[in-house]
């Protein structure tokens, strides 16, 4: 069968590629049943809680604002290398551009998340949005260093795209008196969103390439952008870490929290470890699927195809997260150690060259573990991480995370590391914070950190007389 694929005509190739991708056609088909099968289990087991309007109200404000800015970013996402191929720039000028937003990320995430702590997490978003349209609007320019200033201001947006849209959440949670319990099942929603928004914004993306060239897909995050952040400005309050504090006070307060809490700090490496694996994972997938196709000659791959079952795997992971903890009543930190484990395995298999359908199976469980990861760990880090310096310490995890995929990818534009050995390293990393994460099963408390108390009396968020009455029943 592979001397037949091998020696096909191009005509030949095009018609072997109908199987594959009826083959991805039913995969993706058998997701989407099983996502709906699975929201149907977590639908009978729906608690009282999650049908409250003060649940409600905050469910569809914060996953109206937060699913358009991700709308926005999975819409530039696929076309940020070949934005850049269009302008005539070689490929190692390129990998410079996407070193120049990590090592943004590095070096902002050190003090944008105590900003948006000080200044306010609401703030801290429509920051964001700024920075992302500016990041955007410059890939209409062919002059290098305009590319470059795009993608330092991108990777500063995203540092508060990860860390000031969770911590207001966490905080209105909390004001709100809402239980635990439906604090997990926003974050498991949020990741069924999430896929879903990416499937569609894949369209969306393919349909402004059509008209406007490479860069209608960034003018077209640009307007989605300016539509989450006037959601946001209207229908969003204001919270805060503590407002009160100047300079890089709360800065130091994170750090000290790390350097007294060894357990927050080792939740920081886990979360660190797994998620650069995740976006080392990003650089690599479509690399090696595609190596394998060749080595069987099945021709190009239908890469958008594969996209959309991966996007349903995560769609998956974040409904079997719903059941382990609504109707199971597992812990996150648990489970999370088999999940860890798993996600490892995942890797390794893709580093091991295997065949093209194992390939393609080992990258659907690795996203499907993502799927399960994102809820997971964004309750924990909840639960555990001080109130008044969210956005500090959620960024500081960030810092290790970008300085750990600038390297891989240095190390892969330049030809140093195979894509076999960096999915070994991501692998082992993975592997790493699931010791850990075992580690820190029995030493994460089940409330947050007694010592730090989550709001001063003139920082609270301000809950009105008849929310109040609600949620205290």
């Amino acid at each position: 069968e592979t001397r037949g694929f091998a020696a096909m005509s191009d005509s030949g190739v095009a018609s072997a590629l109908v199987p594959m991708s009826q083959q991805l056609s039913m995969i993706f088909a058998s997701l989407l049943i099983l996502v709906m099968v699975l929201e149907f289990v977590v639908r009978q087991g729906r608690r009282a809680h999650n049908k409250s309007p003060e649940y409600q109200r905050l469910r569809n404000h914060y996953l109206g604002g937060y699913l358009a800015y991700k709308a926005a970013d999975w819409t530039m996402g696929p076309y940020f290398y070949k934005v850049y191929q269009s302008k005539g720039l070689p490929h190692h000028v390129i990998a410079g551009i996407f070193l120049c937003g990590f090592f943004s990320g590095m070096v902002f995430g050190t003090f944008v998340g105590s900003l948006a702590d000080r200044l306010g997490r609401k703030r801290g978003t429509q920051l964001c949005a700024l920075l992302f349209s500016c990041s955007c609007l410059s890939t209409h320019s062919d002059q290098l260093p305009i590319l470059m200033l795009g993608r330092f201001l991108g990777g500063a947006a995203t540092s508060l795209l990860y860390s000031s849209f969770e911590s207001w959440m966490v905080c209105e949670h909390k004001a709100l008196n809402l239980p635990e319990e439906s604090r997990s099942s926003l974050f498991g929603l949020v990741m069924l969103g999430d896929g879903i928004v990416a499937m569609l914004a894949g369209f969306l993306a393919l349909g402004a390439r059509e008209v406007a060239g490479y860069s209608g897909p960034f003018d077209c995050s640009v307007i989605l952008l300016a539509g989450g952040a006037l959601f946001i400005g209207t229908n969003w309050r204001e919270n805060y870490g503590n407002s009160k504090v100047k300079g890089l006070s709360n800065f130091t307060d994170a750090v000290a929290v790390l350097r007294q809490s060894p357990g927050i700090a080792l939740l920081g490496c886990v979360t660190s470890l797994f998620e650069s694996s995740m976006y080392t994972f990003v650089f690599l997938w479509t690399a090696a699927l595609q190596a394998a196709a060749d080595k069987e000659g099945r021709g190009e791959m239908p890469l958008g195809l594969v996209f959309s079952c991966f996007m349903a795997a995560i769609m998956c992971g974040s409904r079997v997260f719903a059941i382990l903890t609504q109707r199971l009543k597992l812990k996150p930190r648990y489970f999370a150690v088999p999940l860890l484990a798993i996600a490892s395995v995942c890797l390794c298999v893709c580093g091991s060259g295997p065949p093209t359908h194992v390939l393609l199976a080992a990258l659907l469980g690795f996203e499907f573990c993502c799927g399960v990861y994102f809820p997971s760990f964004g309750t924990i880090r909840a639960t555990v991480v001080p109130e008044k310096v969210r956005a500090t310490i959620l960024n500081l995890f960030r810092v290790p995370l970008n300085a750990f995929v600038a390297m891989s990818l240095l190390l892969s534009s330049s030809g140093s590391g195979s894509n076999t050995s960096i999915f070994y390293a991501s692998a082992s990393a993975v592997a790493l914070a699931c010791l850990i994460q075992f580690q820190l099963c029995g030493r994460l408390p089940d409330a947050a950190v007694a010592a730090e108390p989550t709001a001063s009396p003139s920082t609270a968020v301000r809950v009105p007389p008849k929310r109040r009455a609600v949620a205290s029943k």
